[in-house]
């Protein structure tokens, strides 16, 4: 009996020596990404057509559709179009908002399956949004100038940009000038009567924060000029 429970003692040794040996050290197992309650997966989101300049990206928000009530989950896109979020495994319906002067060509994305330990890319084009600006003058009296005028646009919510001036013409007693295509933005728009006329209180008037939205509006400054 006491020949058998030392043999058996060392076969037992031996098996969790060998056992031992074959399992790889503690820093050469490779890791899995895991939450507080398990394994998760990463959505890596890339949207092109941004210009250079844009200050934001946008914004994602996604929701877990196949549990029910859960939390809108939100995040930021950089200027350069990627954002990413760790997610448990499920399934998603994925929105971006892109920002003010953008139209993205589709803005959702579901369903979205996540598997755990996986990056998902999930992809978003988007085009830059145009508007209308109208600039108006309006000569209260003849006679009539031969133009109606200058005027000059400078965008403002953008950093080093270059003003555009135009001529008015003058039919006869109104002019239009029309800017069609131009990029959804924040403008000043600075008006110079024709020589000979003036601006009721003073030869120059100037509107900030003249805001040209979408196509489906359209942005009119008008000034009254007399002589």
């Amino acid at each position: 009996m006491k020949t058998y429970s030392t043999t058996l003692a060392r076969a037992a040794l031996a098996l969790i020596t060998a056992l031992a040996c074959s399992a790889d050290p503690p820093h050469l197992r490779p890791t899995e990404p895991t939450g507080p309650n398990g394994p998760i997966g990463t959505l890596l989101i890339s949207v092109a057509g941004l210009l250079p300049s844009a200050r934001s990206g946008g914004r994602i928000e996604v929701i877990r559709v196949d549990i029910e009530g859960q939390p809108i989950q939100i995040a930021d896109v950089s200027p350069n179009g990627t954002a990413s979020l760790d997610l448990f495994p499920g399934t998603y319906t994925v929105t971006y908002l892109p920002p003010s002067g953008y139209r993205a060509v589709s803005y959702t994305r579901s369903p979205v399956v996540v598997p755990a330990n996986v990056t998902t890319a999930v992809a978003f084009d988007v085009t830059v949004a145009f508007g209308t600006l109208e600039i108006v003058a309006n000569v209260l009296s003849a006679p009539y100038p031969q133009s109606g005028g200058t005027a000059s646009i400078l965008r403002t919510d953008l950093v080093g940009q270059t003003p555009i001036s135009v001529v008015i013409p003058l039919i006869p007693s109104e002019g239009y000038y029309t800017w069609v295509n131009l990029e959804v933005g924040t403008y000043t728009v600075t008006y110079t009567p024709p020589t000979g006329y003036y601006l009721p209180g003073g030869v120059t008037s100037t509107f900030t924060g003249v805001v040209v939205a979408d196509p489906d509006n359209w942005t009119v400054v008008s000034f009254d000029v007399t002589h």
